[in-house]
């Protein structure tokens, strides 16, 4: 991880995916489609694609931080170069 994180630095793209996936336990394929209303605060509430749980988690300070100096989409968090939403099969390559 230490190797990881000292190539990607805070702010970049791979950092967040990373980080956001580490502390919320999401799959791909739910992270990828995490929108800002999900978020209220630091706590995220979001209803599964693969088994329709509703999960609930407070989202660290790290991340919080890491969502506020990265260039996200305008719609979703996880996001291409191009600032465009990915879906799992996007993220994944």
């Amino acid at each position: 991880m230490i190797l990881f994180w000292n190539y990607w630095r805070e702010g970049t793209l791979p950092r967040l995916a990373f980080e956001f996936l580490l502390y919320t336990g999401l799959r791909c394929s739910d992270a990828c489609r995490v929108r800002y209303p999900h978020l209220k605060g630091n706590i995220l509430s979001i209803q599964t694609q693969k088994v329709g749980t509703i999960v609930t988690v407070e989202i660290p300070e790290i991340v919080m931080k890491l969502l506020a100096i990265t260039p996200t989409g305008k719609e979703t968090f996880i996001v291409n170069r191009e600032k465009e939403k990915m879906n799992s099969f996007q993220f994944s390559q």
